[in-house]
């Protein structure tokens, strides 16, 4: 992951979102969520496995909190 991740960064490539999954809460950022922002300009969006199907947000994570970002899930393909 670091190999990949220096290349990232040689490359110039930045992200435009990043994702992780809470298994047992609301997809809403947490305090370590915004203490470990390693990405401030990428959106992070939170997948909550607490419903079936997964509930998911976007969120702009800043130094003091978080903003609610627009995301539009299209899972019109989705089998």
């Amino acid at each position: 992951m670091f190999k990949a991740e220096r290349a990232r960064r040689a490359a110039g490539i930045d992200f435009l979102a990043v994702y992780h999954s809470h298994p047992t809460s609301p997809p809403i950022p947490s305090k370590t969520d915004i203490a470990d922002n390693h990405w401030p300009n990428a959106m992070t969006i939170i997948v909550s496995l607490t419903t079936e199907p997964p509930n998911v947000a976007g969120w702009w994570l800043l130094p003091d909190g978080y903003e609610a970002a627009l995301i539009e899930i299209n899972d019109a393909d989705a089998t």
